[in-house]
């Protein structure tokens, strides 16, 4: 049996149930938790395919449609549900009861072929499904519930609670039925639980534990293959004294006998109660069971006769034992009493315990009889003598007495079965074998423990064995020590274990260790009796590094979104630009060896790769230069090479770390993998085949992942070890096997799907547990070789340890396995080579000073120093040492150096020659070392100190080196040969900084952390001064030029300034500060230099500046490992007065804005000595008031920003942009250049004597970096790789309503719509009826009633409608997204979108044909270019919150021409889908969301498989697109946002547009996208300019490309023409769209004809010499690129609601009125507008006369106007109200018209009397406003509906409210448009809570009524329905609120108006046939 895959990390609290597919590949799981979620797995794979909510409450069943391919059904409690799966969404459709049967709990279900599902009820009955609906059901199938249903070959089985199973064939027609109760096996209560039919087999389970095997020809002779306890707990156990038999007995009151030799069942008998514990006596004969009641039953074995019974005690009884000569028995019970009876006087009472004060948990007897020990329930343990019962408390007494068995769970000899800090009582069973000296446990946790006997120290060391669920009731020994027998509580179930001894596990092996969870041998002991040696101390170090981070590079982002508020105030005044230097890195000395191993090798052309800090290196041997991998961020702890040498991996330090992928050769990264450690990636390796990857992290339980790196994907993960893992290597045999190596820990691991399954090495009597550094496998699959930590190397085959070798003194740190032998290198220094089988050892290298060679870069500290890599090629032997070397050694024995570092220990003091190319460093690992910057960049002299250092100063001169001590003393060395000169110790804390003074050198400061600084003169070697007055310890002190005056740092962020030589303090007003000359500056606070602290200051401090001799650049360091580049001095500008002036002054041509230049700095100049004057008085009080508000800020800030630091942790994104981060860095904020290249704090920067270098220290990470500094000329050759820190400019290029407008629209979603109308009161089908008055008797002889309806075809037969059918929209959504209009089929067709529908639209003929699978809005379209997918279409809609429901936003893909869905993506983009792409060769998808993230994601959309995600950016994204020639890169746009980004396996890497190039550039909002050749990018700005970019430098703008923002643009991949579109006022010269040649250098203008006042572009493509826009006023438009000729295909309106609407009464015409000011005329037939009218406002409402002839319009306004329709003039317009028509109706007779408006008024104009338009009277007294009115036939009544839900009738024309109910309902109407009235209460749905219906209307034909609501839906139902919730159609089309809905004349199509969408749908009727 093998475990083939473990599917995880999806479902919490349990899986309720499974079902795998037909072919078997794919497998659906249920969740028990509070959504029962759904998810269907390649479980091959291990993936998750697709996951979605099941129901709300419990599921019980689940199963494949196994005749309809990605179709599965769900049941459960009142529930089931239709499932189809289309890529990854799985959407359910709920089952349709109906009437055929209840709503009822569905316990089971099978599939069958035609679309028939059968289930089983709670009823009995069997329900009958055809597709989703209920169509039979088969009563009384059983009597009761129905548990299990089986389909077979033959047909299906089903078995209930009423023990009969039913056979059916395959049309369910029953065959047989079986009733087990009737069975010899049968009893009462029988219920099945579980069927299987095979042929003439039938399996059945029970729900007492039974399993049964039926042959159909001897149905009543059931075979009984299995047996259990029922239900109940189960804690009785007993073993036979003599006899292999064990005895159990629980609370399902059965008492059952089991042979351990047949495994079977053997005797059992039923008793009157719930038994609780069981004893055999000696002899075997009597058996005592103790009862729940507490009652006691003594039965004879051989037959199960009762001997007696006795009940003494209330309570339960809970242990019962026969003392050893057979004459007592003793009984425990709840009531903390043991009670003592005499066997042979019938079980009289002879004797009582009463000592213990808790119920009795355990007894034992001693071998002769004579004492009891017991166990309570507070663990006290007990003695007494028997048989009396009294208490011994003497211990003397007891050390004697010979235990006959042992099952207490306290006492000194069982002590080491609790853990060692712990007082749970959770050991329920102990028993002791006393032969083989072992002890057996069980506990709670369904855990089985084996330990020594006696084990007496707490924290033994035991094995442990799985298989009970939870927790286990008793366990014991058999009479012969041969099994162990375990009983389970929860689980009913009894458990037997075969024993095997020490002696014989060696042969035994063949049963394996137990495969399980954790091994057969322990993990958790703890004991100090632990063989294991001392750890190393190298290693202990090791263990004891913590990689946590106070802040994680991932978590600046949301820092500095939250830091933005502060900074708003800060930032309106102008910021300098950033310096025009940059720097690059040039060389790294360092290398880490302190805490890695193994992590150092050679690459296919002979460079070598390491890592050290955040850096990956490739060093170059020959030349002897360094390239840099910098795509980390934090210290890489690991690096493995690819079996080709050509690509590495390395693992970093992060809160969420990643593991990089990345070229030697390109240096570029080729995937990123994450997501599934924390903290930090502690080892990787690579297979053998080189696809996967294998990964270590550094959390607790030190995950182990397995990876295929190239896609990205995880493939397995499990957890590795309690301690830390060292090692990982992955089998080159077997792709699917590995081993861990660590402390304490040995695993071999086989990959089981997405787990994998460790089993641990098997030491045995060979070796000890030792920690093991390092592993390699050997010459076969099997074979493994592990260095251990005390020198040895273990050798492994399979599992076992086979032999160990002695190879080092101390640890192996590192191994390597050659084609014949291994190499190892060890703590002692010396590097050893082996042959195949570590037999011999060949040869051994010492790396000593003596053998190195002279070509040598730098000294040897020591020798033999620690090796902790080894890695062998190109003739030479690779190694790494603890210090930070690195050597090569060769094979005939020289040694050269080629890289080194400090050693462990922080460094911090830096400083560089005054003349030459050399800095001298000195470090906590108490060095101090000189190094050379020049080419050769190796290490000159070292020297050791007495002990570590912090700081270090070369004299003016270059000839004497001071260096400052940790303990408070300072030397004075000679610089040639670092000798001492002098030394002082006046300090008793650490010296922090040292300084000679300028020019002669003369005096010499000191600055300590007892907050002092001392002044010497050198030439006396005297104290000469002390400065005081500093409250806290200093950080940094530079003199000024004259030597005169000291400025001083300290941790309390003060600036002071002293006095030399004597250390007066001075106090110096910040203006002149800046004016004093300084000879250095490394100060980090003052007003110069305020600019560099960052946003999030308190998270991070700025500990080291200098600034260039030239006093332009300062170089600053951080503790986030940041170098930063400001310009000098980093200060606020002065008042925003001059910054309006200098944009004036750009405006200006050059000569004026030098003059202005000149005035504004005379101001300044002007304005700063004023200053000076007033601040120097304030200064003094200011500072001391400041001082005490910055130690509290100080404290409030750390405290804010620890909660700040634990909310990011919870709710971490996924990281944040690396690729050197590009960064917004406010200082106060200054702008910056930063680079990453440190991984924690930078401690010291210098610029070397010419500013040519600067010269870098990293505290944490020892290493130091030399960065060459290129100026700005020089760089414009080669793009830099600083990240800019280019902080939003408040300019973003001006403004636009469009754009705002597109960036803050909010979508709702159908689910969630409300009322469009403010209605109140209360809703019609929730009114109470009134009684009719003449409520007729049901025959009557009265006239019939009238008509309700006036209908036109009277003589017709009627005939209803059965359906509507989309044959027309008229709309595009072109107000608020773009791109979205494109040509299909070489032009002949055009897609796009409006509402929740995809249109395909015929150019020549106008039809139309419809995409209607989405269920809310559109908001994006794009179309696959590739030849592959032809006419494929990917759409993305608006959505709820992404929790992967039917309502969650998705992108569905599909096939133009037919319709078909091909995928569809739920996806985790909450509120919706704004942008969608396709790749270059169409197979990834590429989508941005409206989150508050905006994420990009990337899809396999064949597969619905998630590729990769990230945050995209924290404004919206508008467009993001696939570069047409690529499917890895790809460029978003937005509000002052550009990305261009890359996928890299699954991780996405974004670099920002670099606007450096340009002077007086902005980020600007960017709206649209299109690509050139060479990678050019083209993107449109908001300001109407093109911005042209070159990778992601900004290297030109085309200015002016349009007057306004650019919104689309379009590349045509055949010529590589580029069209744009604009939005711009039409000109004679300019157009809104233009097309461009390939580089955007020329263009050419088209005009559209639209006679608007602006143009305004939103989507462009072109075909075939023609044009396609899309624009914003809802146009699509075809312009021809020769002629000029503008053709409009698609016309609608262009804002909504669409409110009015109105259908000819004869023609195929309408009209519609919105709120964008028009009406406009529509043809049916000929699918176009034929006309509209701009009015100039808002309109309401339109209706034509009963004739046709004239239009009333009614307008927002309280205006109405009369049309003439022929000549479209005014007939006549009155303005009689100030607020808005809502209604307005001719009259039948055509002589009135009524106008209904909202302030609660119908007035009536009599039209006879010309069009002045005389109002003749009004309606009073209604209470609401007006929303729909209709008139009577006769022209006598109007109704009218109102927005409190109340309908009322007046009379024409006098106004008259008619109250008579009688009367009205014998009126017949001319037509019906009212949501009111009884005639209409069946149409309000039980979901109108929020929403409401808005319209309605009647057919002309009387019979059919078709409602809009606010969810946009429009439906169909008989008229009249007066009953409540009547039945319907629904249609889905509009968005949220349908405003308005008409038949047309005929009632050939229905037109329905929209509210959000702004389109009209036009509806074919369907009548039913005659």
């Amino acid at each position: 049996m093998q475990t083939i895959s473990i599917l995880k990390d999806v479902h919490t609290h349990g899986i309720a149930c499974l079902a795998f597919d037909l072919d078997g590949q794919r497998l659906v799981s249920v969740g028990l938790d509070s959504k029962n979620a759904v998810c269907v797995w390649d479980w091959k794979k291990g993936k998750v395919l697709s996951m979605a909510p099941g129901h709300t409450d419990r599921i019980f069943d689940i199963s494949w449609d196994l005749y309809q391919p990605n179709k599965l059904v769900s049941c459960g409690v009142k529930h089931i549900k239709f499932w189809s799966l289309c890529g990854n969404a799985l959407t359910p459709k709920r089952g349709v009861f109906g009437k055929t049967g209840d709503l009822q709990t569905i316990l089971c279900l099978a599939c069958a072929r035609d679309e028939l599902t059968y289930s089983g009820a709670l009823s009995g009955d069997i329900y009958v499904w055809k597709g989703i609906n209920l169509i039979r059901t088969i009563q009384g199938a059983h009597t009761a519930g129905i548990f299990s249903m089986n389909a077979c070959e033959e047909g299906f089985a089903t078995g209930g609670r009423d023990g009969c199973i039913r056979l059916w064939d395959l049309t369910f027609k029953p065959i047989t039925v079986i009733d087990l109760r009737e069975t010899d096996q049968g009893y009462k209560g029988l219920s099945v639980r579980s069927v299987c039919w095979q042929g003439d087999h039938i399996l059945v389970g029970t729900q007492d534990s039974e399993i049964f095997e039926i042959v159909v020809h001897e149905r009543n002779k059931p075979f009984l293959i299995m047996q259990g306890h029922c239900e109940g707990e189960l804690w009785a156990l007993a073993v036979h004294p003599n006899k292999p038999l064990a005895v159990t007995g629980s609370d399902d009151r059965s008492v059952r006998i089991w042979s351990l030799v047949d495994h079977a069942l053997i005797a059992r008998c039923n008793m009157e109660e719930a038994i609780r514990c069981a004893a055999v006596n000696v002899d075997g004969i009597h058996l005592a069971l103790g009862m729940k009641d507490g009652s006691f039953t003594v039965l004879r074995v051989r037959d199960m006769t009762e001997v007696v019974h006795i009940k003494d005690r209330k309570e339960a009884i809970h242990e019962v034992k026969y003392s050893p000569d057979g004459t007592y028995l003793a009984v425990g019970c709840n009531d903390s009493s043991v009670d003592i009876y005499g066997v042979a006087q019938r079980y009289k009472k002879v004797g009582e315990c009463v000592g213990s004060l808790s119920f009795i948990t355990h007894l034992d007897w001693s071998s002769d009889s004579r004492y009891l020990q017991t166990n309570d329930g507070n663990g006290k343990r007990l003695f007494y003598r028997m048989p009396g019962g009294k208490e011994v408390t003497n211990k003397e007494e007891i050390k004697t007495v010979h235990w006959a068995s042992w099952t207490c769970v306290s006492g000194l000899e069982v002590n080491g079965i609790w853990p060692k800090y712990s007082d749970i009582n959770d050991i329920n069973s102990v028993d002791g074998n006393y032969i083989g000296q072992v002890l057996v446990t069980a506990d709670d946790y369904g855990i089985i423990k084996l330990f020594r006997y006696p084990c007496l120290r707490k924290g033994a060391k035991f094995k442990k064995y799985f298989g009970h669920s939870a927790h286990i009731t008793n366990v014991r020994w058999s009479h012969d020590y041969q099994w162990v027998i375990s009983i389970g509580g929860a689980d009913h179930s009894v458990f037997q274990w075969k024993f095997i001894p020490e002696r014989k596990l060696k042969d035994a092996l063949h049963i394996a260790p137990q495969e399980s969870l954790a091994d057969s041998n322990s993990d958790e002991s703890d004991s100090d009796m632990s063989d294991v040696p001392e750890l190393d101390s190298e290693i202990e170090q090791e263990t004891q590094l913590t990689y946590r981070r106070q802040v994680y590079k991932e978590d600046l982002p949301q820092l500095k979104e939250q830091c933005k508020e502060k900074q708003k105030n800060a930032t309106s005044k102008r910021r300098e630009r950033a310096p025009g230097n940059s720097i690059r890195l040039h060389f790294v000395h360092g290398y880490r060896g302190y805490d890695c191993r193994s992590n150092l090798f050679y690459t296919q052309i002979g460079e070598i790769v390491y890592h050290v800090a955040a850096v990956g290196v490739i060093y170059n041997r020959q030349q002897n230069t360094q390239r840099f991998y910098l795509g980390h961020d934090d210290d890489i702890l690991c690096l493995a090479i690819h079996p080709l040498k050509d690509y590495v991996a390395t693992g970093q330090v992060g809160r969420d770390p990643s593991i990089h992928i990345w070229d030697t050769e390109t240096v570029k990264p080729l995937s990123v993998l994450k997501g599934y450690h924390q903290y930090g990636v502690s080892a990787v390796d690579f297979s053998a085949d080189g696809k996967r990857l294998a990964s270590v992290g550094i959390d607790d339980s030190h995950t182990l992942v397995l990876w295929d790196w190239k896609k990205g994907e995880k493939l397995s993960i499990a957890r590795g070890s309690k301690d830390k893992i060292f090692a990982v290597k992955m089998n080159p045999y077997v792709p699917d096997k590995l081993i861990t190596a660590g402390i304490k820990h040995m695993k071999f691991w086989r990959r089981a799907g997405g787990g994998l399954i460790g089993r641990k090495g098997y030491i045995g009597t060979l070796g000890k547990n030792d920690t093991m550094m390092c592993a390699v496998y050997g010459w076969t699959e099997e074979m493994a070789f592990s260095g251990t930590s005390t020198g040895d190397v273990c050798i492994w085959r399979d599992v076992f340890l086979v032999k160990t070798v002695k190879a080092h003194d101390g640890p192996v740190f590192s191994m390597h396995a050659l084609e014949k032998g291994f190499v190892t290198g060890g703590k002692d220094g010396i590097v050893a080579l082996w042959d195949d089988s570590f037999e011999r050892c060949l040869k051994t290298y010492a790396i000593k000073r003596a053998s190195l060679a002279p070509g040598s870069k730098g000294l040897l500290l020591e020798d033999n120093p620690s090796i902790r890599a080894i890695s062998l090629g190109h003739g030479h032997i690779l190694v790494g040492t603890k210090n930070g070397e690195i050597l090569e050694v060769d094979k005939s024995g020289p040694i050269t150096l080629l890289v080194q570092g400090h050693m462990e220990g922080e460094v911090w003091g830096l400083a560089t020659h005054p003349y030459l190319p050399i800095c001298a460093t000195v470090s906590d690992d108490k060095t101090l070392r000189i190094w050379d910057l020049s080419p050769s960049h190796c290490m000159l002299a070292v020297r050791k100190l007495r002990t570590g250092g912090r700081c270090c100063c070369f004299s003016p001169d270059g000839k004497a080196l001071a260096v400052g001590l940790n303990d408070g003393s300072f030397l004075m060395a000679n610089a040639d040969t670092l000798e001492d000169l002098v030394s002082f110790h006046h300090r008793k804390d650490i010296i922090s900084d040292i300084r000679f003074s300028p020019g002669s050198g003369k005096y010499l400061a000191v600055a300590s952390h007892d907050s002092f600084i001392d002044i010497y003169n050198v030439m006396s070697s005297k104290r000469v001064g002390v400065c005081k007055g500093a409250t806290s310890h200093i950080t940094h002190i530079d003199w000024d030029v004259r030597g005169k005056l000291l400025q001083v740092n300290t941790g309390a962020k003060e600036q002071l300034f002293f006095e030399a030589p004597r250390g007066k303090k001075q106090s110096i007003p910040c203006v002149e500060v800046e004016k004093i000359s300084w000879a250095s500056w490394t100060s980090v606070l003052g007003v110069c230099c305020e600019g560099i602290w960052p946003v999030i200051g308190e998270a991070t401090d700025v500990t080291a500046s200098c600034l260039t001799s030239d006093k332009m650049v300062l170089a600053t360091g951080d503790d986030l490992g940041f170098v930063k580049l400001f310009r000098y001095p980093a200060k606020i500008a002065e008042e925003t007065v001059i910054e309006e002036e200098e944009e004036e002054a750009e405006k200006l041509p050059l000569t004026e804005k030098a003059r202005m230049g000149e005035m504004t700095v005379w101001r300044r100049v002007r304005r700063a000595a004023k200053e000076s004057y007033y601040s120097s008085n304030k200064e003094a009080n200011q500072r001391a008031q400041e001082y005490r508000h910055q130690l509290l800020r100080k404290e409030q800030d750390a405290e804010q920003y620890r909660l700040r630091l634990e909310a990011i942790a919870q709710q971490q994104p996924n990281g944040i942009d690396f690729a050197v981060v590009e960064e917004i860095a406010e200082g106060k904020f200054g702008k910056f250049k930063r680079y990453v290249a440190h991984s924690t704090h930078v401690t010291n920067v210098r610029w070397t004597y010419d500013d040519s270098m600067l010269v870098t220290l990293g505290g944490a990470d020892m290493s130091l970096m030399v960065w060459t500094s290129e100026m700005e000329s020089y760089r414009e050759k080669r793009t830099c790789d600083s990240e800019e820190s280019d902080i939003d400019s408040e300019e973003d290029g001006g403004y636009d309503t469009d754009v705002t407008r597109e960036n803050e629209i909010s979508y709702t979603i159908r689910a969630l719509s409300t009322n469009i109308r403010p209605m109140f009161g209360i809703k019609p089908h929730l009114q109470q009826k009134e009684p009719s008055v003449d409520e007729r008797p049901p025959v009557s002889r009265a006239p019939p009633q009238p008509e309700k309806l006036q209908t036109n075809n009277v003589g017709k037969k009627k005939r209803p409608i059965e359906d509507l059918v989309l044959e027309l929209v008229f709309g595009y959504r072109g107000r608020d997204c773009r791109n979205n209009v494109h040509y299909l089929n070489d032009g002949d067709d055009i897609i796009y979108h409006t509402a929740s529908i995809g249109i395909l639209h015929n150019v020549a003929t106008g039809t139309q044909s419809f995409y209607q699978e989405h269920n809310d809005d559109i908001l994006c379209l794009t179309v696959n270019q590739h030849p592959k997918f032809i006419n494929i279409v990917a759409t993305g809609q608006v959505g709820d919150s992404a929790d992967m429901s039917a309502t969650a936003p998705s992108i569905h893909i599909w096939d133009a021409m037919n319709k078909q869905t091909l995928s569809i993506l739920r996806c985790y983009h909450s509120k919706g889908v704004c942008s969608v792409s396709f790749s270059a060769t169409g197979k990834l998808l590429l989508s941005v969301g409206l989150d508050p993230e905006h994420t990009i994601t990337i899809w396999r959309w064949q597969e619905g498989a998630k590729i990769a995600s990230r945050a995209g950016h924290n404004q919206r994204i508008f467009v993001a697109e696939f570069r047409p020639d690529s499917d890895t890169q790809f460029v978003s746009v937005g509000v002052k946002h550009v990305k261009f980004w890359t996928l890299a396996g699954r991780a996405l890497l974004s670099k920002k547009g670099l606007l450096s190039m340009l002077e007086d550039t902005r980020m600007q909002t960017m709206l649209a996208i299109a690509f050139g050749a060479n990678n050019l990018t083209f993107t449109g700005t908001i300001s109407g300019d093109v911005c042209v970019w070159k990778e992601h430098v900004l290297c030109r703008v085309v200015a002016r490309a349009h007057n306004g923002p650019v919104f689309a643009m379009y590349t045509t991949l055949r010529d590589g023409l580029i069209v744009t579109g604009g939005k711009e006022r039409p000109s004679k010269e300019g157009g809104a769209v233009k097309l461009w040649d390939q580089e955007l250098r020329r263009c050419r203008a088209f005009r559209l004809e639209t006679g608007q006042v602006t143009d305004c572009v939103r989507s462009v493509c072109r075909g075939k010499g023609k044009i396609l826009v899309g624009t914003r006023n809802a146009e699509i438009i075809e312009v021809g690129e020769k002629n000029a000729a503008c053709n409009i295909l698609v016309s609608g309106h262009m804002d909504g609601p669409i409110w009015g609407l109105a259908t000819h009464p004869s023609r195929d015409f309408f009209l519609s009125a919105a709120e964008d000011g028009t009406v406009r005329l529509w043809d049916v037939a000929d699918k176009k507008m034929l006309n509209k009218v701009n009015l100039g406002h808002a309109a309401q409402t339109v209706c034509y006369s009963p004739e046709g002839d004239m239009v009333a319009i009614g307008m927002k306004n309280g205006e109405f106007i009369i049309l003439l329709v022929s000549s479209l003039k005014i007939w006549g317009k009155k303005r009689d109200r100030r607020c808005a028509i809502h209604d307005i109706r001719f009259s039948p007779d055509s002589r009135y018209l009524a106008v209904g408006s909202s302030e609660n008024s119908v007035d009536f104009y009599d039209l006879t009397l010309g069009p002045t338009l005389n109002r003749i009277s009004y309606c009073k007294d209604i209470p609401s406003f007006v929303i729909q009115m209709d008139f009577s036939a006769d022209s006598r009544y109007l109704q009218v509906s109102s927005g409190c839900y109340k309908r009322h009738v007046y009379e024409v024309p006098s106004g008259k409210h008619l109250l008579d109910h009688a009367a009205i309902d014998r009126i017949t109407w001319a037509t019906w448009t009212s949501i009111l009235g009884d005639e209409v209460t069946g149409i309000w749905s039980r979901h109108a809570e929020k929403a409401d219906v808005n319209c309605a209307c009647v057919s002309h034909s009387g019979i059919s009524l078709v409602t809009g609501d606010d969810f946009g839906m429009v439906k169909l139902f008989d008229f009249p329905c007066p009953e409540k919730f009547a039945k319907h159609k629904r249609f889905f089309g509009h968005s949220p609120h349908v405003t308005n809905i008409r038949f047309t004349s005929g009632d050939r199509h229905v037109i329905s108006a929209g509210g959000d969408d702004c389109s009209l749908f036009v509806w074919k009727c369907v009548h039913m046939p005659h």
